[in-house]
């Protein structure tokens, strides 16, 4: 099985080989199932975080990140135990958590009710951390925002995960959405130079609140991953009639950085984004997720092969291998899937290629045919090339009507 090891850097192409000659007692590198985007009690989700972490762990997630706004899961946040219309946290709802997850929750009085301490993310990591099969990863949604100017302005959120940091870090300040989005991303990078660590920074939901063009993606300096897929129903993923979609602004954003500039193209991910664990469905778990594959289920290791760009993103399907072949401007993009019962699969592949006439590149589809399996050979011309999986098979519980289960693979660059 060959890493899917872009050709970002030169002499990248001969480092994935050498990594084929590693040691026989090395472990092989697999598939790790993980979500990098949810929220509990810590901000602005309906449950605690032992039961956000149970709910993944149960459905044979290996990893996860708690991603609450401007906020690690560090020292004391003590939250309402209330019956009111609208409360967040009841009677009822720590009576269950306790039962089914054994554990006692710390509670002090406040007036004429109650209120329980937040689990921290070391006890998350001492009651559902398990070697091998589950990963609790650190993360922090940094929440920060642009308002444009004059009397029609608005406001433009700006919102970034950062996965791996060791504290949290502030939401930043700017004169334009592209200012405030790179200085972010800096502080992100700085924290993970200072750490010596690999640290991973993904825009969130681009479309939210319109707040994020495909202009202001191709500007990120220091930051290389964004949400394709936000699981979230009110995030504007499928763009509108006068915006382009996230898959859309994925592929300008990447023409644009691979014809003005010296920066690596970005990368997708699909995420949850998850609130709400129980009744209203508008940002429900388990709609979405990325696929890392490394020889470890560790924090490092898992970071360092979506640095690598040897991950891919799904909402249902499933891929058993991936494997760019280059050799100068020519060479090949394998995909193999791995159908489910009565699952019918088409291979579409995606890129942009420089037009005869010097006109400017447009993202197209470049070929599709059925699956499991499909090869695309890229020639002299192309920018990039990327793969999407599609399935018969209807969401099971859709972000939007009529959502088909699908798979994202890695952008790789072609010149």
């Amino acid at each position: 099985m060959r890493p899917l090891l872009p050709t970002l850097l030169p002499g990248l192409a001969a480092l994935s080989l050498l990594a084929l000659a590693a040691s026989p007692a090395e472990p092989e590198a697999r598939w790790w199932k993980g979500n990098t985007h949810t929220h509990t009690l810590w901000s602005d989700g309906d449950a605690l975080p032992d039961v956000v972490m149970a709910w993944y762990r149960q459905r044979d997630y290996h990893f996860l990140a708690l991603t609450d706004h401007n906020v690690l899961q560090q020292g004391d946040t003590w939250f309402p135990i209330s019956e009111r219309s609208g409360s967040r946290l009841r009677p009822e709802q720590v009576e269950a958590a306790e039962a089914d997850l054994e554990v006692t929750f710390e509670q002090r009085a406040k007036g004429e009710g109650q209120d329980l301490r937040l689990s921290r993310l070391e006890e998350l990591r001492t009651r559902f951390a398990e070697p091998g099969r589950f990963l609790v990863l650190p993360g922090e949604e940094v929440t920060s925002s642009w308002r444009s100017p004059g009397k029609d302005g608005r406001g433009h959120p700006i919102h970034v995960n950062a996965l791996g940091l060791t504290r949290p870090l502030p939401p930043q300040q700017g004169d334009s959405v592209s200012e405030v989005l790179n200085r972010v991303l800096d502080s992100i990078a700085d924290h993970g130079a200072e750490e010596q660590r690999t640290m991973v920074s993904h825009l969130n939901h681009p479309n939210f609140g319109w707040g994020v063009t495909w202009e202001d993606m191709a500007t990120m300096r220091r930051g290389r991953f964004f949400e394709l897929y936000n699981g979230h129903r009110s995030t504007n993923d499928q763009g509108a009639e006068d915006r382009p979609g996230c898959e859309e602004m994925w592929d300008l954003a990447n023409i644009r950085r691979s014809l003005g500039s010296d920066l690596p193209l970005l990368y997708g991910v699909a995420t949850d984004d998850a609130h709400h664990y129980s009744g209203n469905p508008v940002a429900a778990p388990g709609r979405a997720w990325i696929q890392v594959r490394a020889e470890k289920l560790e924090t490092d290791a898992l970071l360092a092969a979506m640095q690598a760009g040897d991950f891919y993103a799904s909402t249902g399907v499933v891929l058993d291998d991936l494997q760019a072949d280059p050799e100068g401007d020519i060479g090949t993009l394998s995909v193999t899937a791995a159908p489910r019962e009565g699952e019918e699969l088409t291979i579409e592949f995606w890129g942009a290629r420089r037009p005869a006439d010097g006109a400017v590149p447009v993202p197209e589809l470049l070929a599709s045919g059925p699956g499991p399996e499909l090869n695309y050979t890229w020639t002299p011309g192309h920018l990039f090339v990327r793969a999407k999986v599609i399935s018969n098979l209807q969401h099971p519980d859709p972000a939007f009507e009529g959502e088909r289960q699908a798979a994202w693979t890695q952008p790789v660059r072609t010149r």
